[in-house]
C-alpha cells in the first residue's frame, strides 16, 4: 500500500512493541502526520521523549523506502494497521505492532479458530509427542495451529498441524528472512506454503533474549487460546501463557507428572486456574458455537492417546520416529521424468501432493500423472487429506530436531 512507508518508518521511531503507538496515532492521526510534525507539535503532543524527538529530526523516511524495497525484493509482504488484511484481534492489545512482515498467506484470522500452542525447548519425548498428536488432533478440527517456530514443543506443534494439513501461523523472534532456528527453515517453508511465517521485527532484525518475549504476546493475542504443553518452573511459555491472560484470553494445560521438574509450570498454572486438557474438545468445546463453520468435533471427544477409536478414514497418522533422519534414496531406475520431478520433491514421510506438484513445476494434470505412476511402483501410499506417505522400503525415517 501507498502508505506502507510512513508505516515503516514510525516503527523505526518509536521501536518495535511500544506502547505509545496507539496514543501517537489517536493524536496526530495517521504516521504520515507524524512524519510531517515540527518538533515545536510533538513536544506540545507530550508523547514523545526528547531523545524521540531527536530521533524524529535524523530519521528520514529513506530508510523505511529501503525497507520497503528488501521486502518487495524478497517477497517479503508488509501488512500495516491500515491494511483490511491486518489481524483486528491485534488491534485490541495495548501495543500492536504497526507493521507485520509476512512471508506465504496470512489466513483470516478473525474468521478462524487459532489455537496457539507453546512449551519449552528442551521437551522431553513424552511432551513432544503430546505436542504433535493434540496439534494434529486440533489441526483435523479446523484449528489453525499458531506457535513460535522454535526447537522443542514448537517443533512438534507445527509438525502435528502440518500433518494434518492444517493452516499454521509461525511467529517469528527475529525478522522473517534471519536464518534463527536454522534446522527448522524446511518446517517455515512447508508452513508458508498453507499459512504464514511473520514477525514485526524487519527484514535482518537479529533475534535477542528481549525479542522472544516481545513475539509471545503476538502469538497469544492472535489466537482464541493458549495451550501449554510442556513447562518447567522458569519458560518462555509462561510468559505467553501470562501474556494471554492480560489479553483476556483462555489458557489450557496438559497436566504432568507432579515429580517431574519439566511439568512445574505447567502444574502451578493449573494450580492457578488454568483448565486442563484430555480431549480436543476440552479447548474446541469453548469456540463450537461462534465458530460453526469453521470446525469439525466428531472425533474431538477422543482422549490423546486413543486414536484407534477415531472414525474410519481418519486415523492418526504415524509420527516419524526420532531416533531415525528422512533420507531419500537415488530414484529408481525406469520411471520418468516427471515421476522423477515428483520424487525430487519428496523431504518428508508424509507430504501432500499440492506440496510435491508446486515444488516439482509440472502442471497439474502431469503431477498426477507422475504420483499415480509412484503409486503404482509402491513407492507413494495414498492416505487420507490429499495426502501420500514415501513408502521406499530402506527409507530411514526423519528426525525431529
Amino acid at each position: 500500500m501507498k502508505n506502507d512507508v510512513y508505516w515503516i518508518w514510525l516503527q523505526l521511531l518509536l521501536g518495535c512493541g511500544s506502547r505509545k503507538l496507539l496514543p501517537v496515532l489517536e493524536y496526530f492521526g495517521s504516521p504520515k502526520a507524524v512524519y510531517d510534525a515540527g518538533e515545536p507539535e510533538l513536544r506540545a503532543s507530550r508523547l514523545l521523549m526528547p531523545a524521540e524527538i531527536l530521533r524524529h529530526r535524523k530519521l528520514d523516511k529513506s530508510a523505511a523506502a529501503d525497507l520497503s524495497r528488501v521486502c518487495l525484493r524478497r517477497k517479503i509482504d508488509v501488512i500495516s494497521m491500515e491494511n483490511p488484511d491486518y489481524p483486528k484481534r491485534l488491534l485490541r492489545m495495548m501495543d500492536p505492532p504497526a507493521v507485520l512482515y509476512v512471508t506465504g498467506t496470512l489466513p483470516v484470522v478473525d474468521d478462524e479458530v487459532c489455537v496457539a500452542m507453546v512449551g519449552t525447548r528442551r521437551a522431553t519425548p513424552t511432551g513432544r509427542e503430546a505436542a504433535r498428536r493434540l496439534a494434529c488432533r486440533l489441526g483435523k478440527a479446523g484449528a489453525v495451529i499458531v506457535s513460535g517456530g522454535a526447537y522443542g514443543i514448537d517443533t512438534a506443534c507445527h509438525e502435528g498441524g502440518l500433518s494434518a494439513g492444517a493452516k499454521e501461523i509461525c511467529v517469528m523472534g527475529c525478522g522473517v528472512d534471519v536464518p534463527c532456528f536454522e534446522q527448522n527453515r524446511g518446517l517455515r517453508e512447508r508452513i508458508a506454503e498453507t499459512g504464514a511465517v511473520i514477525s514485526e521485527f524487519p527484514p535482518g532484525y537479529r533475534a535477542s533474549r528481549f525479542t522472544f518475549p516481545m513475539r509471545n504476546r503476538i502469538v497469544s493475542a492472535l489466537s482464541l487460546c493458549t495451550v501449554v504443553i510442556e513447562a518447567p518452573a522458569r519458560s518462555g511459555a509462561l510468559i505467553t501463557a501470562r501474556t494471554a491472560l492480560e489479553q483476556g484470553r483462555d489458557v489450557f494445560v496438559i497436566a504432568g507428572n507432579p515429580m517431574a521438574p519439566e511439568y512445574a509450570g505447567s502444574n502451578r498454572l493449573l494450580q492457578d486456574g488454568a483448565r486442563p486438557v484430555y480431549t480436543p474438545m476440552d479447548i474446541l468445546g469453548e469456540y463450537a458455537a461462534q465458530y460453526p463453520h469453521r470446525l469439525d468435533l466428531r472425533d474431538a471427544m477422543i482422549p490423546l492417546g486413543e486414536e484407534s477409536k477415531l472414525i474410519p478414514g481418519a486415523e492418526e497418522p504415524q509420527f516419524p520416529s526420532p531416533a531415525q533422519k528422512f533420507s531419500r534414496p537415488a530414484p529408481p531406475k525406469g520411471i520418468s521424468d516427471g515421476a522423477k520431478a515428483i520424487y525430487n520433491t519428496i523431504d518428508a514421510r508424509v507430504i501432500s501432493f499440492d506440496a510435491m506438484a508446486a515444488r516439482s513445476g509440472l502442471s497439474a494434470p502431469k503431477a498426477v500423472q507422475a504420483v499415480t505412476e509412484l503409486e503404482l511402483m509402491g513407492i507413494l501410499s495414498a492416505l487420507p487429506g490429499g495426502k501420500y506417505e514415501f513408502a521406499c522400503q530402506n527409507s530411514p525415517e526423519r528426525k525431529e530436531e
